[in-house]
């Protein structure tokens, strides 16, 4: 379906009586929820669904409804510019088989067809008489989705077919304004907003298929080629649902909860167990401190998802997982923590958004800010408070003054998912360390788990959020809350680490970019560093040395001391003449200036240098190159103890020194005659 495109159509007399029942932001308590009763028909072929749903709902409002709304959120699909993406669009279009779709065949009440339009990713329904405070009814409306192409939420690619946001989902009506929410699916950020329901889903598959979705798989009938699986979802929200013939899972039991991870391939399997293993830990830990997790079950599933990973109800969607010989010690170090980082937020939303709702469309920063900030928390408790991922790391680190949009922006005030992203992600989460910070770790989880408590299958906001810091810390930390999530120019140098903290800070950030350098190239210039902390690296000259060797000596020392000094590395630094150099400090670091003629040293052990450094040139192992004025550096690990670096250094002769690159990639870099550049690695 064209989303810009109005379609009505007339099916017949309209006999329809709706209400939506589940408990929302506006609404008070209710006494029934929402059921979606739905037939699911999955043609691999097509990649299409055709589904028959029935809503029963009862109309807990107070007042009369006369029109009633559904969420069409699977045709933001329709065309780029509306399409929901974690990661760029290519060219900023797509392809008929990118696009998705939903079309609504019918929509009848008691076996009678009723009129709709399709608009803007919503279906609205007239009705002849209005619907009565509650009263209750029963909708059935049949569809076919299309299922885009793509590494989207919402599509298929390489027999993996991710269902998520696919079907007409009620929309919540807000008395105070006497209007139905009609935001479509926004580019940026989530809009999901519904209330709590209970799912009876039955969906045809191929036999060979296996499903991960939202509830319990309550009955599976295969016959012939066809398999029948019916599931059952108490209290959630949304119901999504994965399929792959492919899918491979493993399992564990949490404290009476099951949790499953989905994998593809044989050889991610390591990984895929990592990440139930991360995620086991995040809910004991999320349930200890908010608020136990209410449901009996929760999968992680490797999907073709691109640029991060999305949560929903009892299911987090995961990209695709990296294939590593060993998920704990692999080649990439960084990039396993951030997969740790990313199943740990998901899982977080199982706590805001999924138990506890929110307009995502109007206020983001009660489920993404709240769930960022419980990730930095998770690892603050578990890995200390100088992890990476930490409160102090991520969040007080960076706290500089500026002005920014309001913390309690709706999605559609940012102008790019930038701007979204530094504001929600990174720069609102402090408010809740200030909360903190200003009511003490006990007064604090009470609050969390309050508001937890008080909101469990219900949808909060942020006027909620802050009546709940009144009623547990009083009206003054209330005020201070909501002055801090109102403001443009939020800036709590309450919170700014300490000079001890920002060197401790800069230390583990120096030596983790280091060794994720390492990672990628094996050792580096700033390994020496790395190896030399509480240590001593030794600076050997050459015995009578030239202005240039002294330049280069005296900048070098200025360097080193002050990445050392300022990052609290407690590296020593020796500056030695080669005569004099004693023999027994030859295990050390070393840094050599000079070449095999000027440096007794580097003559001594060039025999084991990949590198012969002489006035006529430069020897490697199999090249020699012919060359009076060369300047550069070469490192290996040392000869005489592998744990320790050498890294030597021809200075130039008509520069005032050599500036080495402490980040640079390579382990040589030669520049030959001020133009030919060698470099590269052992």
């Amino acid at each position: 379906m064209n989303i810009n495109r109005l379609r009505s159509k007339l099916c017949g007399m309209v006999l329809l009586f709706m209400v939506l029942t589940t408990q929302s932001a506006f609404a008070e308590p209710i006494s029934k929820t929402t059921s979606y009763i739905m037939d699911v028909q999955f043609n691999e072929d097509a990649k299409t669904l055709s589904a028959a749903e029935t809503v029963s709902f009862t109309n807990n409002y107070g007042e009369d409804l006369k029109e009633i709304v559904f969420h069409l959120y699977p045709d933001s699909y329709g065309k780029a510019e509306t399409m929901p993406s974690l990661g760029p669009i290519m060219n900023g279009q797509i392809s008929e088989d990118q696009k998705g779709d939903i079309d609504i065949i019918d929509v009848t009440y008691d076996g009678q067809k009723l009129n709709y339009t399709e608009d803007n990713q919503v279906l609205k329904i007239m009705l002849l008489n209005p619907l009565k405070s509650n009263d209750s009814i029963e909708l059935k409306i049949n569809f076919k989705l299309k299922i885009p192409q793509g590494f989207g939420r919402l599509g298929y690619n390489d027999d993996i077919f991710s269902l998520t946001n696919w079907y007409p989902i009620l929309s919540i009506y807000d008395p105070a304004y006497d209007s139905w929410d009609e935001n479509p699916f926004h580019p940026i950020g989530e809009s999901n907003y519904s209330d709590v329901s209970d799912y009876d889903i039955k969906i045809h598959i191929p036999s060979n298929f296996v499903i991960a979705s939202t509830g319990v798989t309550a009955n599976e009938e295969t016959s012939g080629n066809e398999k029948v699986v019916k599931v059952d979802a108490e209290n959630v929200r949304d119901f999504v649902f994965m399929l792959s013939k492919n899918y491979k899972v493993i399992s564990k039991n949490v404290s009476g909860i099951k949790v499953n991870s989905y994998y593809i391939r044989d050889e991610v399997k390591p990984m895929a167990q990592r990440m139930l293993d991360f995620a086991s830990s995040a809910l004991l830990f999320y349930s200890d401190s908010f608020g136990k997790y209410p449901y009996p079950e929760l999968d992680v599933v490797e999907t073709p998802l691109s640029g991060g990973a999305m949560e929903y109800p009892q299911l987090i969607q995961m990209g695709r997982y990296p294939y590593f010989q060993n998920a704990d010690q692999n080649r990439d170090a960084f990039y396993t923590s951030w997969l740790d980082e990313a199943i740990v937020h998901e899982t977080g939303h199982q706590w805001w958004y999924v138990s506890v709702g929110n307009n995502e469309f109007k206020e983001p920063f009660m489920d993404e800010s709240l769930t960022c900030y419980s990730t930095a928390y998770y690892f603050e408790k578990q890995y200390g408070k100088y992890d990476r991922r930490s409160i102090l790391t991520a969040f007080r680190a960076a706290i500089y003054p500026s002005k920014t949009e309001p913390f309690d922006s709706s999605v559609d005030d940012f102008k790019n998912m930038s701007e979204y992203n530094t504001v929600i992600y990174n720069r609102a989460p402090i408010v809740l360390e200030d909360l903190r910070s200003t009511v003490g770790d006990e007064k604090f989880l009470n609050i969390m788990r309050n508001y937890f408590k008080k909101y469990l299958f219900k949808n909060g906001t942020i006027n909620d959020f802050l009546n709940v810091i009144k009623e547990t810390a009083g009206d003054d930390v209330a005020a201070k809350i909501k002055k801090a999530i109102s403001s443009t120019d939020y800036y709590p140098e309450n919170l700014v680490p300490t000079k001890e903290e920002t060197k401790e800070i800069n230390k583990r950030n120096f030596v983790e970019n280091i060794k994720q350098q390492e990672q990628y190239n094996g050792m580096i210039p700033g390994s020496i560093l790395v190896r030399g902390m509480g240590g001593k690296i030794h600076i050997i000259t050459p015995e009578d040395p030239d202005e240039n060797n002294k330049k280069t000596t005296s900048n070098l020392v200025k360097n080193l001391k002050s990445y050392s000094d300022s990052m609290g590395l407690g590296v020593q630094f020796a500056v030695e003449d080669s005569s004099k150099f004693e023999s027994s400090n030859l295990k050390e670091n070393l840094i050599l200036i000079g070449n095999n003629e000027n440096n007794e040293i580097i003559n001594k052990m060039s025999s084991s240098f990949p590198v012969v450094l002489s006035s006529k040139g430069l020897l490697f192992d199999e090249a020699a190159i012919a060359a009076k004025d060369y300047s550069g550096y070469f490192l290996i690990s040392n000869p005489n103890n592998a744990e320790n670096i050498i890294i030597v250094i021809s200075p130039p002769k008509d520069e005032q020194y050599y500036n080495l690159d402490w980040y640079g990639p390579y382990q040589y870099d030669f520049k030959v005659n001020g133009k030919m550049e060698i470099k590269g690695k052992f």
